[in-house]
């Protein structure tokens, strides 16, 4: 059983497949993006519903690119990779 914060809970993961498509998220609630490619960018409409973290590189550590909901409300996530563009609708309601 997942714990009470959505923080918490495993991550929500996101493919090229649902391009044009609504996620539905709680507060505190995690992404992963999976399957847009290494140099993909990812920019979030209103970054006071949802974040973006790019994947990279530091300290020997590899992230992949993900993104947390801060706030309610809803936030159109843009992800472009060469000449291919996704839109991923972020809808965040509360924990």
């Amino acid at each position: 059983m997942p714990g009470s914060n959505p923080g918490t809970w495993t991550p929500v993961t996101v493919t090229p497949a649902q391009d044009g498509s609504i996620v539905r998220l709680k507060l505190h609630q995690a992404v992963i993006f999976s399957g847009f490619g290494d140099t993909a960018t990812y920019t979030s409409s209103s970054p006071s519903v949802f974040t973006v973290h790019p994947a990279g590189t530091s300290g020997g550590v590899t992230t992949t690119a993900g993104g947390q909901v801060v706030g309610q409300g809803d936030s159109n996530v843009t992800i472009t990779n060469g000449t291919k563009t996704y839109t991923i609708q972020i809808s965040a309601i509360g924990g």
